[in-house]
């Protein structure tokens, strides 16, 4: 079938800008169709032009149109070939984070896609500018009370190297360097503000909230409150355990070994707990607490470090939505609730993420409120609605297997 070319066309396919301005023109309007679309996700893509170039794009290249959800059903789960956004989480220092979940044309395999307010240019340069400027400022006897209190004092910071303006000045901390050259490059005045548009001025503040008080890179991972593992096996994709969607290869990828040993290292220093080659092992807990595993080096790993990290919702799963899920039946419930009221002993095992500690967790609702409960764990893990409770946790204090060492 022949398909009809007027002049517009033509002129459109000789100009790549124009062209793509049209195509871009087209797909923006695309996003008011998509599936779900109302007014809550009409401010998203208003506020959040990280989440309309991102779907933009994707409508230019893709005849699939995703589906916007509020809330992922478990039936979502059945979906062979699910294409999905939704958010994770609330917002990040006046950011939003959001996910898409999709199927690989080609593998067939399904994929989860970050989609988080990056700097997406010169990105190395401008960070590592921004360590300098917050080590020139940084007053040694602050001290912070919460993360929040912390987050404001790194924002005034912020405020003190950038003045917002409409185009981008980084006073010649993104200039490329040639090494065939002899000059040296501009050098940079560290007593000038660096310029911002207010479009960059929010991905900084996200960028080091992300970096001085979140999860880095796994920022989006950990705000993402279906997910429930986080796994990197070594250099490549981290891969996720989705509550809906089980075990996803996402789009955060750590490619070379000294970039991943010192990620892992970050990481250990966020939980306060540096590895080392002496130490290359790591228990502790995430400041959202999560509970960390974490491996550093080639010494005890043939794949070298390597990390998992285990979350926990805030709002423990209820004994009516574990009988739903069918993890026991409505009699196992009630036989549960006959143990503890009569103060018998009850045994919970099963392999890893079998939901012991979720199931452990509501069935503490059947514990009498006026019952004294002591909760003991390596990491703190289990959620009680008991006023009165004791919650103990061990203390790593050199080697913890033995009393030695001052370790509980």
């Amino acid at each position: 079938m022949a398909t009809k070319i007027s002049v517009a066309d033509i002129i459109s396919a000789r100009n790549p800008t124009q062209r793509a301005k049209k195509r871009n023109q087209s797909a923006y309007e695309r996003i008011a169709t998509l599936p779900g679309y109302d007014k809550a996700w009409a401010e998203d893509f208003e506020v959040s032009p990280h989440l309309r170039d991102y779907v933009t794009e994707l409508l230019e290249y893709s005849a699939d149109s995703p589906v916007l959800v509020d809330v992922l059903q478990r039936e979502f789960g059945k979906n062979k070939s699910p294409n999905y956004i939704y958010r994770a989480g609330g917002e990040v220092a006046g950011n939003r984070v959001y996910v898409h979940i999709y199927t690989e044309k080609v593998s067939k395999q399904m994929k989860y896609r970050c989609i988080d307010p990056k700097i997406q240019e010169h990105r190395a340069e401008i960070m590592d500018e921004i360590d300098k400027r917050v080590a020139l400022l940084i007053d040694d006897e602050t001290r912070y009370n919460s993360p929040e209190t912390k987050m404001e004092y790194l924002f005034e910071m912020l405020d003190q190297m950038v003045k917002i303006g409409k185009n981008n000045d980084f006073g010649g901390v993104t200039q490329k360097i040639d090494p065939m050259k002899k000059e040296n490059p501009k050098k940079i005045d560290r007593s000038k503000k660096m310029t911002v548009d207010k479009a960059t001025y929010k991905l900084l503040r996200y960028e080091i909230y992300s970096e001085k008080i979140g999860s880095s890179l796994l920022e989006p991972l950990i705000r993402d409150s279906y997910i429930e593992d986080i796994h990197c096996a070594g250099r490549g994709p981290i891969h996720v355990s989705h509550k809906t969607f089980g075990t996803l290869e996402t789009s955060l990828v750590i490619d070379g070994q000294e970039e991943l040993d010192a990620f892992v290292l970050n990481l250990s220093e966020i939980v306060g707990k540096p590895a080392s080659h002496r130490d290359p092992i790591i228990d502790a807990k995430m400041p959202d607490g999560s509970r960390l595993n974490l491996v550093f080096g080639e010494d005890v790993s043939t794949r070298g470090s390597n990390f998992t990290i285990r979350k926990f919702s805030d709002d423990p799963l209820s004994i009516t939505q574990i009988i739903a899920w069918g993890t026991m039946s409505t009699l196992l419930a009630a036989y549960c609730w006959m143990i503890l009221e009569n103060k018998m002993s009850l045994w919970i095992c099963g392999e890893t993420a079998s939901g012991k500690t979720t199931t452990l967790s509501a069935i503490t609702m059947f514990i009498p409120d006026t019952y004294k409960i002591v909760s003991i764990e390596e990491v703190p893990e289990v959620h009680a609605p008991h006023k009165n409770w004791i919650r103990e946790v061990v203390r790593e204090t050199g080697n913890a297997a033995s009393e030695e060492k001052e370790a509980v």
